[in-house]
């Protein structure tokens, strides 16, 4: 597991110039560079899928993609610094950080769950040995999510509500999805949230599916977004607008190329070919399902994340 995911911790730097996929010469085009973090996931495919193909050179941005930042949460604050112009990160993060009033906009949405509740992109996942075989099962036991704050953390604590037993009941931790078979397989916990490539490599690992929280909190869920800072929006907002025309050719283009797709999360996920061909993609969208959002924002105040739900219009672009 650990040498599956190797590429974790570095900075990707991805000049836009190098690619030689476009239709139009980076050259052709002034080039500025821009820079953006990430946590790496599944829902990325689509960013590193644009970059590759020169979707951003034609809009004159040299992109780099940091990953070096730990949480969701590490990402939005140096937004907020404009240490990074623009950022991706989980929606439950999202709206945290606007109610804390960090300089940061919406700019579009990233990734949506499959909406299946027997097959979707986050799962939590026991060990193939374990005596847990539901949620409820979970009562005076521990659980890890890879973050608290975050929206695996909502999702998971919702689904154990909606289980039957007190979220009060259940021991939590933060444990990185790397990590996560290893703290199964030595007892550290019970059960773990992981997100792909971690799911279909624990499963063909033998570990057990005991829910999809995503699926299961709402079919149309969006689970993550980009967002840019307030203070490139408010120097340069010809800038953002090319960003954003980047990523609506390379939303398309991931839409079009599923296989690409597959194999492009090799490139800064690593992962084996058989784990390539099975795991399950998010469904790519730069659209926020507002009645799932609404509904994430309600939860988020429940379980104490967020003080009040946010005015969804002014969060949304």
């Amino acid at each position: 597991m650990k040498k599956s995911i190797a590429a974790l911790a570095i900075v990707i730097a991805l000049p836009a110039l190098a690619s030689g996929c476009s239709t139009a010469p980076a050259d052709a085009v002034t080039q500025t560079t821009v820079t953006i973090g990430v946590t790496p996931g599944a829902d990325l495919a689509p960013l590193y899928m644009g970059v590759k193909q020169g979707f951003f050179a034609e809009q004159g941005i040299n992109l780099t993609i940091n990953s070096l930042a730990a949480s969701s949460s590490a990402v939005l604050s140096a937004v907020d610094q404009e240490k990074f112009d623009f950022g991706f990160a989980d929606a439950v993060s999202i709206m945290e950080a606007k109610e804390a009033g960090l300089g940061l906009e919406v700019i579009s949405g990233a990734a949506a769950t499959t909406g299946d509740p027997r097959l979707d992109y986050a799962a939590i996942v026991v060990h193939p040995s374990s005596a847990v075989d539901s949620l409820d099962d979970l009562r005076f036991l521990h659980m890890s999510v890879d973050a608290e704050g975050t929206i695996n953390d909502l999702v998971a604590k919702s689904a154990v509500e909606a289980s039957g037993i007190e979220v009060s009941s259940v021991s939590w931790h933060e444990i990185p999805f790397v990590d996560a078979s290893e703290a199964l397989t030595s007892r550290r916990v019970d059960a773990a949230l992981v997100v792909e490539p971690f799911v279909t490599q624990a499963r063909l690992a033998g570990f057990r599916v005991i829910s999809y929280p995503y699926a299961e909190f709402d079919s149309e869920l969006t689970v993550s977004g980009y967002v840019a800072s307030s203070g490139l929006l408010e120097d340069d907002p010809e800038l953002v607008e090319r960003f954003i025309t980047a990523l609506d050719a390379s939303f398309a283009y991931a839409e079009e190329e599923t296989y690409e797709v597959r194999t492009n999360i090799g490139t800064y996920l690593s992962s084996e070919a058989a784990v390539e061909a099975r795991l399950t993609l998010p469904r790519f969208t730069r659209e926020f399902d507002r009645d799932a959002l609404e509904k994430l924002a309600a939860a988020a105040v429940d379980h104490g994340f967020i003080t009040q739900v946010p005015d969804l219009e002014a969060l949304l672009p």
